[in-house]
């Protein structure tokens, strides 16, 4: 789910806790709980995550602008302030319903530019970071700098394929890119011709069949595949 529609679910979630008319969001989202705690933190996360799909939809050519003036009052909501910290909060002070509109269409134009990776996709994904991992410990001559990097994105690609908590919050389809354009990376930095030929057909498991790709059919993926051929 992307987060943009996450956290429109919690907020609407946190609003209808709001039936007994003013109260405090300290009450209504209990956050004296661990749980209640958590979820105001991955609400916080999932604003910085939509801002960052924001910067990925404008890059592409998508008008954002609308979405961007609402930011600031997404962080408000989320954070029910200033009135939700009071005891006496009225509910349609902290839910402003044109905000919660522009989320919802912003969740759906994700959705549509940026839809996450189904689940023959994310298949496809799991082999690639096994033969990744396998090729990070038998290649010798990467820069140990790209090689941290390298193995912590597989690191946390694998955790979500293993943690089905962890993988609810996880964006396959933003971890692929970053492991696709690392991966470029390994394939330019290694210096055996053997294993800078492995890193090139690892590449290539990146588009199949029709041609699309698991980093989203960017333009200039189509000419990097091509090169490498």
């Amino acid at each position: 789910m992307n987060p943009a529609r996450r956290l429109l679910n919690t907020l609407i979630d946190w609003q209808g806790q709001h039936t007994l008319g003013s109260q405090s969001v300290g009450n209504t989202r209990s956050l004296s709980d661990d749980d209640g705690m958590q979820r105001q933190l991955d609400a916080l996360d999932d604003l910085r995550q939509i801002e960052e799909k924001l910067d990925v939809l404008d890059a592409g050519g998508v008008r954002v602008a609308v979405s961007r003036r609402y930011v600031p009052t997404w962080r408000r909501m989320a954070l029910g302030y200033p009135q939700g910290w009071s005891t006496q909060a009225d509910p349609g002070l902290i839910y402003v319903e044109a905000a919660m509109d522009q989320l919802e269409t912003l969740a759906d134009r994700i959705d549509e530019r940026l839809p996450d990776l189904d689940s023959e996709e994310k298949k496809k994904l799991e082999d690639i970071v096994a033969e990744a991992f396998e090729l990070l410990h038998s290649d010798k001559t990467l820069s140990q700098p790209l090689k941290l990097y390298l193995g912590r994105i597989i690191g946390e690609i694998q955790n979500a394929m293993l943690d089905e908590k962890y993988a609810e919050r996880f964006d396959y389809a933003e971890a692929a890119r970053r492991l696709w354009v690392t991966l470029m990376a390994a394939a330019e930095d290694s210096t055996d011709e053997q294993q800078k030929a492995r890193w090139r057909d690892v590449l290539k498991r990146f588009a199949w069949d029709s041609g699309v790709a698991i980093v989203g059919g960017a333009p200039g993926l189509v000419l990097a595949l091509t090169s490498l051929s």
